[in-house]
């Protein structure tokens, strides 16, 4: 049984992850036209490029961190031992 438990944690926090990507990739894709369109003002570019990777990041860890603590849940890590 807990091998199963470990498995299914594994799988649940794999699946955040992938989610999490996912949406970022997509954030990137879709904010990127405007980082790309702007070809005179560099400041402004690299403020949009920022907006891009650091948003993208937020995104991710929003979507991670509850596959994250379900995970956690499901297989918690045992008292007293450290790896």
């Amino acid at each position: 049984m807990a091998i199963a438990r470990k498995v299914l944690a594994i799988i649940v926090l794999s699946a955040g992850i992938t989610a999490g990507a996912i949406v970022g990739f997509l954030w990137a894709d879709l904010m990127w036209p405007a980082v790309a369109a702007d070809n005179y003002n560099s400041r402004h570019a690299l403020r949009a490029l920022c907006l891009v990777i650091f948003a993208g990041l937020g995104l991710w860890w929003l979507i991670v961190w509850p596959f994250a603590w379900l995970s956690g849940r499901i297989d918690p890590a045992p008292q007293g031992k450290t790896e």
